[in-house]
Order: structure tokens, then C-alpha cells, then sequence
């Protein structure tokens, strides 16, 4: 008996140190792929949303976050590789996938997500997620807010907000991978999206329109950057081990309610 747990254990630790060798090598090699979305053409007028209820709170008018352009540059658009077809590619964001890919250096299969009700606009309008995240809606106004999150037509969340300062943590929202439309019951306008993968190879463009991601393993990868109201591109790349890949990507002119800060 003590021979076969100890083959047992002398057995279990072997795995784990191939495990971690293999992370260590894997993390070594992984790359990175950054750059920057632009808006083909002149950006569009700024659009406004008309408030219909809590005027007092919320103001007679809200700009549209629809499409936010800085000089040329998109925000909120969401860069991410396309694994499906790919062959040997990690294709889920599960712990050890992540640790061997390197992944977790760009904090996206670990950190929880928030959306704030701020304004009578959830803040920020667009995020991303591996499946699996913890999501926390969270209520700064003084008013009423009762968050729908929906995809398609399937209720992923239900989330009562009566006051300022409460908040509330859902574990079920984001399990499924796919686009969630996030909306508000009591005030109309209010729209978001949530992009769920399940992988952690994505990122959302900053203000001045640029993304990372982080802890890519070497390879040939379908690069997208999609937006709700501007459709997406794609780019084939390739990602040398160590490698950090700077691309410049450009997404159609939309036809109206962008937002210039």
C-alpha cells in the first residue's frame, strides 16, 4: 500500500513539474499583438438621445457612445483573434490554458468585470469577458435602474438597482460566449454591449483607438477588430515566438450618431 502511494505521488509530481515546465516554456515564447482601429473618412455628426423620464437626474439629452471618434481613432471597438479554425490553438480560457499560453499577463481570464449605471448611461458602453466571469452591475445614480442583459433572445440577467450605492454580483450573465445586449427597463436609451469569448485573446481600444493582446502563442491567427455599429475587418497575422506585432486596422465610416469627445 505505502509503495503504491508513493508511486502515486512520485507519479503526480512528475505531472505537475512537466506542467510547469511546459508553462514556463510556453510563457517565454508567447508574443503580443497591438495597434490601432482608425474610422475610414470623416467621422459623423454627434448624435444625441432624448431623455424621456428623470429629467431632473438625467438632463434633457444625452450624447450617443454609439460610435466615439478621436481624431480618426475608435473607441470601444474590440480587437480579438479568431480561433475557430485554428489547429493547435488553445480554444478555451481555462486555467491551465492560460498559464501555458502566458494569457494571464493580459489580466483578461482572471479579472472580474463591472458596468456602472452612471448618468443614466452604462459606464463604460462596451466590455469584453472570458465566459465565465464574474459581473457587477452597479447603481451611482439617484434613481431607479433595472438592468436587462440579453443574448439574443435568451435572459442572461435581471438586475433590480433601486438606489445609488447598490450594486450587485452575477456569476451567471456572462457564461455563454456571443454578443450580449445590456439595457436598461426603466430608461430606454440606456444601451451596452458585452462581447463574452471563450478564450482570453482580446481587447477593447482605448480612447485614442488602440488595444493589446497579450500572451499569444507563436502562430498564424485570423486577426478581427469588431464594432456594434461599424461592422468588422479581418487580417491574417502571424506571431513569431516573443514577438510583439504592431498592426493598423481600418473600419468603415458610419452614417451617423458618433460621438467626438
Amino acid at each position: 500500500m505505502r509503495k503504491t502511494i508513493s508511486r502515486v505521488v512520485a507519479a503526480s509530481a512528475l505531472n505537475l513539474g512537466l506542467l510547469l515546465i511546459f508553462a514556463a516554456v510556453a510563457h517565454a515564447q508567447a508574443g503580443s499583438v497591438r495597434g490601432t482601429v482608425t474610422l475610414a473618412g470623416a467621422a459623423p455628426a454627434i448624435g444625441k438621445l432624448t431623455v424621456t423620464k428623470d429629467q431632473e437626474v438625467c438632463g434633457e439629452s444625452l450624447p450617443s457612445r454609439a460610435v466615439v471618434v478621436a481624431d480618426g481613432r475608435v473607441q470601444y471597438a474590440i480587437a480579438y483573434l479568431d480561433l475557430a479554425a485554428q489547429d493547435g490553438a488553445p480554444r478555451r480560457a481555462t486555467p491551465a490554458a492560460a498559464a501555458a499560453s502566458g494569457a494571464k499577463d493580459s489580466g483578461a481570464a482572471s479579472q472580474p468585470l463591472t458596468i456602472t449605471n452612471r448618468g443614466c448611461a452604462f459606464d463604460p458602453p462596451v466590455v469584453a469577458a472570458v465566459a465565465g466571469t464574474k459581473l457587477t452591475v452597479r447603481n451611482e445614480d439617484p434613481v431607479f435602474h433595472n438592468v436587462r442583459i440579453r443574448l439574443g433572445p435568451r435572459s442572461m440577467a435581471n438586475l433590480s438597482l433601486p438606489v445609488r450605492g447598490v450594486q450587485i454580483e452575477n456569476q451567471r450573465a456572462l457564461t455563454l460566449p456571443g454578443v450580449l445586449t445590456v439595457k436598461c427597463d426603466a430608461h430606454e436609451w440606456m444601451e451596452g454591449t458585452v462581447r463574452v469569448f471563450d478564450h482570453p485573446y482580446f481587447a477593447v481600444t482605448g480612447a485614442d483607438g488602440s488595444f493589446e493582446i497579450a500572451g499569444v502563442p507563436p502562430g498564424k491567427y485570423t486577426l478581427v477588430v469588431w464594432h456594434a455599429k461599424l461592422g468588422e475587418q479581418r487580417r491574417e497575422i502571424t506571431v513569431a515566438p516573443g514577438e510583439s506585432l504592431t498592426v493598423a486596422l481600418t473600419l468603415p465610416s458610419a452614417s451617423g450618431g458618433a460621438s467626438r469627445p
